[in-house]
Parts: C-alpha cells; sequence; structure tokens
C-alpha cells in the first residue's frame, strides 16, 4: 500500500506542476482573440437645405428693412450738430421776434406782409408800374432793411432797381420759411447782413431725426386769392440738409 502511494505522488507532483507552470491568459490575449464585427453601418450626409422661397420684391423689402436698422443704429449714435448760424439765432431771435404764430393767424401774400404786424416798419404797395411792395424801417428813406434766408443774405432785384434802391418783397421766396424773425437793430450784420437798421431773418423747418418731412399748405385769401405752397426738408447722417420748395 505504500509503494502504491509512492507511485501516485509523483503523477500528482507531474500534475501540479503542469498546472502551476501554464501561463495564465492576459487581457491583451483575450482581446486578440476576439472576433472584430466591421461596423457596416453608414450615416449619410445631411444635403437637406432651406429652400429659397422668397420673390424679387420680398428679397429688396427685406434687404430695405436691414439698411432701415442699420441707419436707425447711426442716428442714435449720432452727436448733436454744432451750427454758429443756429446759436446767433437762439441767442438774438426771441419767440417775441419771431413772427410765425401771427401768420398762422392771418393771410400773407409775399415776404411784405410779415411786417404787417408791427408799426415799426412802413409797407408800401404799389398798383402802378412798377407793381412792387417795399418795407422802409421805421420810415426812413433808403435801403435799411437786410433780408437773411437760412444763413444767406440776399438782396434780390426781378425788374430794373428804382431811384429809391428798396427790395421789391415780391421778389423774396417765402415757400421755405418756417420760422420768420424780424430783428430791429444792427444785430443783422452778425447774421452776414449789410449795416441797416433792421433785418428780416427767416428759417426753414428743421427737423432733428433724419426722417423726411413734407407738408402741403394752403392760404385762403381775400377775393378768391390762395397761396399754395409744398415743402420737403431731408436731414442725412453727415449732417447735409435738403430743403424744397415750391408755391403757386
Amino acid at each position: 500500500m505504500f509503494q502504491a502511494a509512492l507511485k501516485v505522488l509523483p503523477a500528482l507532483g507531474c500534475a501540479l506542476a503542469l498546472a502551476v507552470n501554464a501561463p495564465a491568459q492576459t487581457a491583451d490575449s483575450v482581446k486578440s482573440s476576439a472576433v472584430h464585427v466591421s461596423d457596416s453601418t453608414i450615416v449619410a450626409k445631411d444635403t437637406t437645405k432651406p429652400a429659397d422661397t422668397l420673390s424679387a420684391a420680398q428679397k429688396a423689402m427685406q434687404s430695405f428693412e436691414q439698411r432701415y436698422k442699420e441707419m436707425k443704429k447711426v442716428e442714435e449714435e449720432q452727436k448733436a450738430r454744432f451750427s454758429f448760424y443756429d446759436t446767433l439765432l437762439a441767442c438774438f431771435g426771441s419767440p417775441r421776434l419771431n413772427q410765425r404764430a401771427l401768420l398762422d393767424q392771418s393771410f400773407y401774400h409775399d415776404a411784405g406782409d410779415y411786417f404787417k404786424f408791427d408799426p415799426s416798419y412802413f409797407v408800401t404797395d404799389y398798383s402802378q408800374t412798377p407793381m412792387r411792395k417795399t418795407v422802409q424801417p421805421f420810415g426812413l428813406s433808403g435801403d435799411r432793411l437786410n433780408v437773411v434766408t437760412n444763413g444767406v443774405p440776399t438782396h434780390p432785384f426781378e425788374h430794373v432797381v428804382e431811384p429809391d434802391g428798396l427790395i421789391d418783397m415780391n421778389d423774396i421766396e417765402t415757400g421755405l420759411d418756417h420760422d420768420v424773425y424780424t430783428l430791429p437793430g444792427a444785430v443783422g450784420m452778425l447774421f452776414g447782413g449789410s449795416e441797416a437798421i433792421a433785418s428780416l431773418v427767416t428759417e426753414s423747418y428743421f427737423d432733428t431725426t433724419l426722417d423726411a418731412h413734407s407738408s402741403f399748405l394752403v392760404d385762403k385769401g381775400w377775393d378768391g386769392f390762395a397761396n399754395t405752397r409744398g415743402r420737403y426738408s431731408k436731414r442725412f447722417t453727415r449732417g447735409k440738409t435738403i430743403d424744397v420748395a415750391i408755391g403757386y
């Protein structure tokens, strides 16, 4: 029995040795032995594009709205303009000397009617040739009146100058006039006028925004007479302004 046991032990030792010396399978060997299955799924590219269904007119409107927004943005960022003429007018153009409110309450035919509310000016409306209307400050003879329109001194003569040298008030354009100031004294020299004792300073409509402004005015007078005027004003981002008027 003892001999049989001795014969069995070598066999067990050999089996143990084989079990101990057998190489263990690592994760790499397991991974290498795995069967790779190719990915046969194909992801298609997104070829869908939004269809352009806008017409030419709608595209033009869309472009206009974009430019309008950009213009409004520039308008908000724009600084207030400085004008030497506006500064003088704000300093010397008293609301008491502005005839606009009185003119809106009555009818006027020409620039000579701007002075009919102030007794300091002697207005003469001639009925014979040459038919004209003259204004004499304080009734003095000679040309003693300055006329400044939008900062530009004017001295118009539509016909042969009369010996008295007075301006025919019918020759002065009134279609653009919005604010009308009759300034006494020599203050008109600051606005660019000559040496005179009174000045007529007129200014067109001024809008602080960049929106276009248009108006159609009709003044009904006596004997079926009507003074009709159309005006258009526009200010641009660079400070340039356009004032257009037509009257009949």
